[in-house]
């Protein structure tokens, strides 16, 4: 823990680079030392610093990567993780990332938190709504990610070196209090506007409150704040599943919050852009150039041909989302159609086109601009559907996992009250919908069907230490009082 706590500490002083063009840190004394004493004062400045939390979640690609390998769908160059070995408190994974942005994200959050109350600005409640919501769903990621963990809620204190470990239950208690907070503080998605388009908001706080009320079985409260986020109007299904991936539909109806790129005036925070992901690269198969590639593929994150088979015939997301060698593509930004190449390397993979729309369009070989969903109206819908048939209401549930199929031109599905025949629709439609996304493994985890999933379509055992990732070594190590999660 001791690298995140000092981390907090100087956090603050970290902030230039996500400031307005202006240096903002008062030099206090002039012996050279950096000070906050002229800093959090101006509502510019809280937000200046409220940018770089947003700017943790940039390395989404390695975000993605865990979930969607715990679930063994994605592939990278035709080997899948190997689980009891990848699961290892000792594998650097878990704390690049996970365990160390989103405690950064976190950090900023207390800091912000702490100063707002006493500063000057007309703004202090929206920015501590924003402040609420960015630890909630820091904090959110990471109780579903390790259970338990240091539920830090101050930005420093004596002895914070070698704190203990939060039970999960009262992480959660916390997430749900900081959500619902920030469901109240933050703006609609209309009064923040065009400006601020991508940062958080009223309805993506609800989202977010009512997936953490699943973990704690509190589906009356799931419902209520499912029911408030419908009830705003913003947000909806996009008409076609290519479009809640289209360059040119970022932050649609159906983005309840996602990754931003932002490299032009009209979405430039700040004064200062993130020239973009490896996503395109990297879910690109190899065997392609830089005519339809950012730099040429590396097919390194690519998904298996049994995810592929996996789908009903004619959904569309199979058909828009998902190619396999000898397919015919032509993503937004290709010149022309390509027919990917079939080799005996890649003859086993499918490829996402989620992020893979064509070579580059922005100022890197390597860099896309382009946004990632984090979490869409789709996987809302499918949140609700789960929460409305635990309350008895099966006919309900249905209509939503429906309104997910619909979309993807499959029929609708008959209501049936039978628990298992529900939730195997409701976890196929996640499969579908949600592959490639940060979101899926861990629906697999808490409905308790990761195990069935595993062995069902990998031959993988299921051990029960796979419910929760390991804790860091390297924290541990430093840390004599941290825990670890049992089994490893």
């Amino acid at each position: 823990m001791k690298n995140i706590i000092l981390l907090t500490a100087i956090i603050a002083m970290l902030i230039t680079g996500w400031s307005c063009k202006d240096n903002f840190l008062e030099v206090v004394p002039q012996d050279g030392r950096l000070s906050d004493a002229a800093f959090f004062k101006t509502t510019a400045q809280f937000d200046s610093f409220i940018y770089g939390a947003y700017a943790e979640l940039q390395g989404v690609a390695d975000m993605i990567s865990i979930p969607s390998s715990l679930q063994q769908d994605v592939t990278s160059n035709n080997s899948v993780a190997i689980l009891p070995i990848y699961m290892s408190p000792s594998n650097d994974d878990f704390y690049n990332k996970f365990w160390q942005p989103f405690f950064n994200i976190s950090s900023r959050s207390n800091i912000l938190l702490e100063k707002v109350a006493d500063a000057p600005t007309l703004d202090k409640a929206r920015i501590e709504g924003e402040a609420k919501f960015l630890r909630g769903f820091s904090y959110f990621n990471l109780a579903r990610a390790f259970g338990t963990f240091p539920l830090l809620l101050q930005s420093y204190y004596d002895g914070q070196e070698n704190i203990e470990c939060t039970p999960e239950n009262k992480i959660w208690d916390q997430v749900i209090a900081d959500l619902k907070d920030a469901s109240q503080k933050l703006p609609t998605r209309a009064l923040w506007g065009d400006a601020n388009l991508g940062r958080a908001t009223r309805g993506t706080a609800y989202a977010f409150l009512a997936n953490a009320y699943m973990y704690k079985k509190d589906w009356a409260n799931g419902a209520k704040a499912s029911e408030d986020l419908i009830a705003l109007g913003e947000f909806g299904l996009m008409p076609n599943v290519r479009d809640a991936f289209s360059r040119g539909k970022e932050n649609s109806k159906e983005s309840l919050f996602e990754i931003q790129f932002r490299e032009d005036n009209n979405f430039n925070w700040g004064g200062n852009y993130n020239k973009g992901s490896l996503l395109p690269k990297l879910t690109a198969p190899s065997t392609v150039d830089d005519k339809y590639a950012p730099g040429g593929g590396w097919g390194s994150f690519v998904f298996t041909r049994k995810y592929a088979d996996s789908f009903e015939a004619g959904d569309a997301r199979r058909m828009e989302l998902v190619k396999l060698p000898g397919e015919k593509y032509k993503g937004e930004d290709m010149p022309d159609t390509l027919l990917i190449p079939g080799v005996t390397a890649t003859a086993k993979n499918a490829y996402s086109t989620k992020y893979w729309r064509g070579p580059k369009v922005g100022p890197s070989d390597l860099l896309n601009p382009q946004n990632t969903p984090f979490f869409r109206y789709s996987e809302f819908l499918l949140n609700y559907a789960e929460i409305l048939f635990e309350l008895g209401k099966p006919a309900e549930a249905y209509t939503q996992l429906n309104l997910v199929r619909t979309r993807a031109k499959l029929p609708a599905k008959l209501v049936n009250p039978d628990r298992e025949t529900f939730f195997n629709a409701l976890m196929n439609e996640r499969r579908w919908e949600l592959g490639m996304e940060p979101n899926i493994w861990f629906h697999y985890t808490r409905t308790g069907r990761a195990a069935n999933f595993l062995l069902s379509e990998y031959g993988v055992t299921f051990q029960d230490k796979w419910f929760k990732f390991p804790i860091p070594q390297k924290d541990r190590n430093q840390n004599p009082k941290l825990c670890q999660n049992p089994g490893y």
